[in-house]
């Protein structure tokens, strides 16, 4: 609630002043809101508390009989934990009944009663044991469950976790005198949980789904993670990720997570995640908090959080003793000429000049100067190397424009990554830089600044892992190959750009690489986790097709998603005379051959009025008219017989049927998915969400250096200009009203979907699935092949030349046949001259 009342606030640029104590909730006391002077008025207690937030928000029912049933709901929250068994029992029940027809308590928005009966049966005991009894789709509080499930993932329960996960990140480290002695006790119990993970993880070996044989899911037997690590780090090893906060983490990163990640677990270590916040003017708090977040969805939990810029002071100190050991000069070389000068790799003018110049320079940058802002500090490493990033490379830059998202406006210089990273490094204990292939060139760079600055120096404090005094280490350096996509782009860059002009709605929209892009289409943990584990350390740079990993992703989806059924708007009605207008049966959620989902099973609605898709039911009449045949298949319930067939012209209007309860022959006869319209607003309204590729590959004339066509072809990556969201209406069954947000399921022959906004109750709002891809050149059914509207293949570089190459094949098969031909009929004339 605090969190929904600030942002209201910031949204409509108002102001209110307050001040909240929360109290601890093991402690006695109730949280309290204190009005300003000269009221000084006490609101005290939890619920009290929420519902003034809410007000401030202006999310407060303005209708006097909704607020009275806020009141109500409020009152019975609070009895919640004074309940005897049977009372609870006796109200959870009026409470089921209640939410039968109903997604929140009162009106259509969650309000602060849901948020008090929320929390207040999250702490009780009674609903823990009720809880554990409800079996959907008809055995106990089901509508409880389902309203409670939802409460569990909306947006403002989401945003108050993620507000506290933050709060305490940002709680101050004990210092090491304080923690010497706990530490110890503290480790034996993680040591102890990841002994029983690798134990259960060596029975789990060679327990996992075999991959479909027609996806391309096959692993890469060169990949592997030895990269020759000596046994003598068992136990020492410290890996790290350092993410910078100017984005967030996508596809590419995760595999750098996980190889760290990996790496510090095999080797009994500890991994280290520090934010590099070096560049303030592309950072941004937000960024840094989502990171965090993508990396629990990671499953990674790292050993230590820290900053760069926790660090800060110290560079500074560096930096001046660098420069007063003539190692660094102050440069005031304008931008483009010093790119032009490394280019050609010649020495700046500023290179020579005096020590004392230079540290009056780099005052006058610390202090953020007219002319201080003109200025830049580079490190002397080679101007005449073949390596670029030797070349006299950048160390400090002045920024007195944007302030640093943690330290405000303290500091008006800031190291570069390049300078800053060997430098960390070392301070923070790392012994082993996993880096992507694209530093090679700079891992000599990091080697040489780390001799200059930091060689033959002793940690200056305590770190987590490092004490105070001890000499610091040039840390073990290992590269693996950059993870690229087809027609994917993972430059945050570039992915911003998409952001800011509306192209995308967000960093987590489903058509990124991001990693909550990509989770939220549907991708598992696991199959990111095999695609990554394949790859390994392989230095072979190689663009990935995207069917690879969503191979992976069916074979784990594929055990364990329920089946339901879904047809498009363009369908076709069939009445079925000897079927009683409105009732229900209890069907399995998926055929026997799925173990995971024994056991469980949905409500299929039956009616007299059934709808199927039209283009199924269209087929299926006419493969029966070549076989003489008038039985259909409705799947889950039996065989109808087709009476009589209605047309308005050539289009099928609707069918006459009857059901043929006993008739269990059921073979050679088309099957069909269907709904069942009872006239009591029973079907769900869904958007079937399909999603294109934001880049193509494109083929253009190459131009060269002096802006001039060179008559050679290029593939390039460009946008995508056509639409890439597209959205087919359907109607699913009435089982699909108990999903929540994150749900997986299957349409039956239409693939697997993922509940992106749950169906509320209102038609105007229908439940939007986004579908999961399933890494297969076939479609699923010859149904989807007709609803589908993303008819773009793969796509890559790959297919791109392989596309040309029959062209070129076919052009060289005529200038052979033409100098052939050209060569006879000079034979023929030589013939006729003699």
């Amino acid at each position: 609630a605090i969190v929904m009342a600030q942002n209201a606030l910031i949204e409509s640029s108002r102001r209110v002043v307050t001040t909240l104590n929360v109290i601890d909730k093991d402690d006695v006391s109730a949280p309290t809101i204190v009005s300003p002077a000269p009221w000084q008025t006490e609101i005290v207690g939890a619920n009290n508390v929420v519902r003034l937030l809410y007000r401030i928000a202006g999310a407060e029912p303005r209708n006097l009989i909704q607020a009275t049933e806020v009141d109500r709901w409020i009152g019975k929250s609070i009895e919640v934990n004074k309940m005897n068994k049977e009372e609870f029992k006796k109200f959870l029940g009026e409470l089921n009944e209640f939410l039968k027809l109903r997604s929140v308590l009162v009106g259509y928005d969650v309000q602060s009663c849901d948020l008090s009966l929320w929390s207040a049966l999250k702490r009780s005991e009674l609903w823990a044991q009720f809880s554990a009894t409800i079996q959907p789709p008809n055995t106990g509080a089901i509508h409880v469950l389902r309203w409670f499930n939802m409460m569990e993932q909306c947006k403002l329960v989401e945003d108050g976790k993620q507000y506290v996960a933050e709060f305490a990140q940002k709680k101050p480290r004990p210092n090491a005198a304080q923690k010497q002695q706990p530490v110890k006790q503290q480790q034996q119990k993680p040591q102890q949980k990841q002994k029983q993970k690798e134990k259960q993880a060596q029975k789990q070996k060679g327990k996992q789904p075999p991959a479909d044989r027609n996806s391309k899911a096959k692993a890469a037997s060169s990949a592997s993670w030895d990269v020759g690590i000596s046994k003598d780090y068992v136990g020492k090893i410290v890996t790290r990720f350092p993410p910078e906060p100017s984005g967030f983490l996508h596809i590419g990163h995760a595999k750098a997570v996980f190889i760290n990640w990996k790496t510090s677990r095999d080797f009994k270590g500890k991994m280290i995640v520090r934010i590099d916040d070096t560049n303030p003017a592309k950072e941004k708090a937000e960024f840094e908090e989502n990171i965090l977040r993508d990396l629990r969805a990671l499953g990674v939990q790292p050993d230590m959080f820290s900053h760069t810029s926790d660090y800060f002071d110290y560079f500074l100190k560096c930096c001046t003793r660098v420069i007063e050991s003539g190692a660094a000069y102050c440069d005031q070389t304008p931008a483009e000429q010093m790119k032009e000068e490394r280019n050609q790799r010649m020495e700046s003018k500023f290179r020579e000049q005096s020590v004392a110049d230079n540290l009056r320079l780099w005052k006058e940058m610390q202090s953020g100067s007219e002319e201080g802002q003109k200025t830049c500090v580079r490190i002397k490493l080679d101007m005449k190397s073949d390596n670029g990033t030797l070349r006299d490379p950048t160390i400090y830059r002045c920024n007195v424009k944007d302030a640093h998202h943690r330290t405000g406006s303290k500091f008006k210089v800031y190291p570069t990554y390049d300078f800053a990273c060997p430098i960390v490094d070392s301070l923070e204990g790392v012994t082993h830089a996993m880096r992507s292939k694209e530093y090679n060139e700079r891992n000599e760079q990091y080697k040489r600044i780390w001799h200059i600055v930091c060689d033959g120096q002793v940690t200056p404090q305590n770190t987590e892992i490092v004490a105070a005094g001890q000499p610091l280490v040039l840390p073990n350096m290992f590269q693996f190959s950059r993870l690229d996509f087809a027609r994917t782009e993972l430059s945050k860059r570039k992915l911003a750009k998409l952001i800011e002009r509306g192209v995308v709605e967000g960093w987590n929209d489903p058509r990124l690489p991001t990693v909550q892009g990509i989770f939220r289409r549907g991708l598992q943990l696991q199959a990111l986790q095999q695609f990554v584990m394949d790859q390994a350390m392989s230095e072979r740079n190689t663009e990935q097709e995207w069917d690879k990993i969503w191979a992976y992703n069916y074979d784990i989806l594929d055990a364990k998603v329920g089946r339901y059924f879904a047809v498009s708007d363009d369908c076709v009605v069939v009445n079925i005379s000897n079927v009683t207008p409105a009732t229900s049966m209890k069907v399995p959620l998926a055929p026997p051959k799925y173990e995971q989902l024994k056991g469980r099973h949905k409500v299929l609605e039956v009616a007299n009025k059934v709808l199927v898709e039209r283009f199924e039911i269209e087929a299926a009449l006419q493969k029966n008219e070549s076989k003489k045949e008038t039985r259909m298949i409705l799947m889950s319930l039996g065989i109808v017989n087709v009476d009589k067939v209605h047309r308005d012209g050539d289009r099928l209007v609707s069918i006459d049927a009857s059901y043929e309860k006993d008739n269990n022959n059921f073979k050679g006869k088309p099957a069909l998915n269907w709904v069942a319209d009872n006239g009591l607003n029973n079907l769900v309204p869904v958007r079937l969400v399909e999603l294109d590729y934001l880049f193509n590959y494109v083929q253009r004339e190459k131009v060269g250096d002096d802006g001039k066509k060179t008559n050679k072809m290029e593939i390039v990556l460009e946008e995508n200009p056509n639409p890439t969201w597209f959205e087919t209406p359907a109607m699913a069954e009435s089982a699909v009203r108990l999903l929540s947000k994150g749900d997986i399921i299957q349409f039956v022959k239409l693939g697997f979907f993922i509940l992106d906004k749950p169906y509320l109750g209102r038609k105007s709002e229908p439940a939007v699935f986004i579908y999961i891809p399933d890494g297969k050149e076939k479609y699923m059914s010859k149904v989807w092949q007709h609803l589908s509207k993303v008819k773009s293949g793969i796509g890559s570089k790959s297919t791109l030349n392989l596309q040309q190459q029959p062209s070129k094949k076919a052009s060289k098969k005529e200038k052979k046949k033409k100098e052939k031909k050209e060569k006879k009929d000079k034979k023929n004339k030589n013939k006729e001259q003699q």
